[in-house]
């Protein structure tokens, strides 16, 4: 199914706003389809956020439902 995925800052410029994913999925497995279809992104970090929280495991689970964003690094002062 196509899935809207908030993108930010510079990810802006390589990723498009829907992607193809089968749900469910997990968090590494997600990274691995956006670099399968966005090959540029294997040399950007950036966090993947469901539900406006940043995931830390890569084993989290991911439905259809969920909101996606992925965030490039950023520094506060």
């Amino acid at each position: 199914m196509k899935k809207q995925i908030n993108v930010f800052g510079k990810l802006t410029d390589i990723v498009e706003n829907e992607v193809e994913i089968n749900f469910p999925l997990t968090v590494v497995e997600l990274k691995n389809r956006l670099t399968e279809v966005y090959p540029k992104l294997k040399d950007f970090k950036y966090k993947i956020i469901i539900n406006q929280n940043f995931v830390y495991d890569d084993n989290d689970c991911i439905e259809s439902s969920d909101d996606i964003s992925l965030m490039p690094p950023f520094s506060g002062g």
